[in-house]
């Protein structure tokens, strides 16, 4: 694959990847939260006699966010699959980023010309569409918008 084309998908997958671990640690410390409050309340009126419960708690919610962020960060590397998630994302792609995606280069390392051809298609779509924008929805300009 390009090396181009490889950056911006990487810079896609990553942004995917933080999206889904932001979520994921705001839904983990919401319910730890919610959790922490019960437990406060338990401890209040007496049903609760254990003083480390709270710690127990508090070190049970930072693993499961560990284990999640490390979870997380292992996912969305095919860069393949996030190829297809861009063309699914812009139809008017009409599958050259897949297609570039799929390119090798030949023997002597280098790409001929139809190659280039595709790969050049599929690079000047991203400056004019913002596949980050697969994301967030927002079109968002980087300082990185050159072939």
């Amino acid at each position: 694959m390009d090396n181009r084309l490889q950056i911006r998908l990487k810079t896609v997958a990553s942004r995917i990847r933080s999206l889904h671990l932001g979520w994921t640690l705001a839904g983990i410390w919401l319910l730890a939260a919610v959790i922490g409050l019960v437990l406060s309340s338990g401890k209040a009126d007496g049903t609760l006699q254990s003083e480390n419960i709270h710690w127990l708690w508090l070190g049970a919610s930072g693993l499961v966010a560990l284990i999640a962020t490390i979870v997380i960060s292992r996912r969305n590397r095919n860069l393949s699959q996030i190829a297809e998630r861009v063309e699914h994302r812009f139809p008017s792609c009409t599958q050259s980023l897949i297609t570039a995606a799929g390119i090798r280069p030949e023997k002597n390392g280098r790409f001929g010309f139809l190659q280039r051809s595709v790969i050049s298609e599929a690079l000047r779509h991203d400056v004019t569409y913002h596949w980050k924008s697969v994301v967030s929805g927002l079109a968002t300009r980087t300082s990185s918008r050159s072939c």
